[in-house]
C-alpha cells in the first residue's frame, strides 16, 4: 500500500513540474489542465478527447493530457458518487434511489435494454451530473493552474509566451509522459 502512495505521489508530482515548465502563456496552460479534467470526468471521454478539444480551442495540450490523465484514473469513484448526488440534486431525483438503481444496471446490464426507459431515467441524472461536476471542475483547475503557472513564471522571471514563442509538445512527449507513469521501459 505504501508503494502506491508512493507512485501516486511521483505521478502528482510529475504533473505539476510538467506543467508549471511549460513553455506557454498561463491561459494556454490552465485552459488544457481544464480541458483535461472535465474530460477525464466525463465517462467514456478522458485524455484522448481532451487533446482533440485542446486542440480545437488552441489550448496546451500536454496540460490537456495531464489534466484527463489525472481524473480518469484516480477519481472515478469518488466522481460517480459527486455525479450521482449532484445529477439527482438538478434534475430533482432521490440520489440513493438513483445510485442504488446505477449499481443495480451495473449488476444486469446488457445492451438490448440500454434504450429502455427506465435506463434512460437512470442515466440522465447521472449524465447531468457529470456535466456539472465536470465543468465545476474545469473552473476551478482552471483557477488554481493559472495562478500557479502564473506565479511560476514571476518567480523565475519567464519572459512572457506570445503565439511566435510559444513551443508546442508533440504526441512523442505525450508519449513519453504516459511510459513514465507506467514505468515502461523500452526492450532491447
Amino acid at each position: 500500500m505504501k508503494k502506491l502512495f508512493e507512485k501516486i505521489k511521483n505521478f502528482l508530482k510529475s504533473i505539476y513540474q510538467k506543467l508549471i515548465h511549460l513553455k506557454d502563456t498561463p491561459h494556454r496552460i490552465a485552459g488544457g489542465f481544464a480541458v483535461g479534467i472535465f474530460f477525464g470526468i466525463l465517462p467514456a471521454a478522458g485524455p484522448m478527447a481532451a487533446i482533440i478539444l485542446a486542440w480545437i480551442l488552441r489550448v496546451n495540450r500536454i496540460a490537456a493530457f495531464a489534466g484527463g490523465l489525472l481524473t480518469n484514473m484516480w477519481l472515478s469513484v469518488i466522481t460517480l458518487v459527486a455525479a450521482v448526488k449532484v445529477g439527482a440534486f438538478v434534475t430533482g431525483s432521490d440520489w440513493q434511489k438513483v445510485l442504488s438503481d446505477c449499481k443495480e444496471l451495473m449488476k444486469d446490464f446488457s445492451w438490448r435494454g440500454i434504450f429502455d426507459q427506465k435506463v434512460i431515467d437512470i442515466l440522465k441524472p447521472v449524465f447531468v451530473g457529470y456535466l456539472v461536476v465536470g465543468i465545476l471542475a474545469g473552473l476551478l483547475a482552471y483557477v488554481v493552474a493559472w495562478f500557479v503557472v502564473k506565479r511560476r513564471q514571476d518567480k523565475k522571471g519567464t519572459p512572457p509566451v506570445t503565439s511566435r514563442t510559444r513551443t508546442d509538445w508533440s504526441i512523442t512527449d505525450i508519449k513519453n509522459l504516459f511510459k513514465k507513469f507506467f514505468n515502461r521501459k523500452k526492450r532491447s
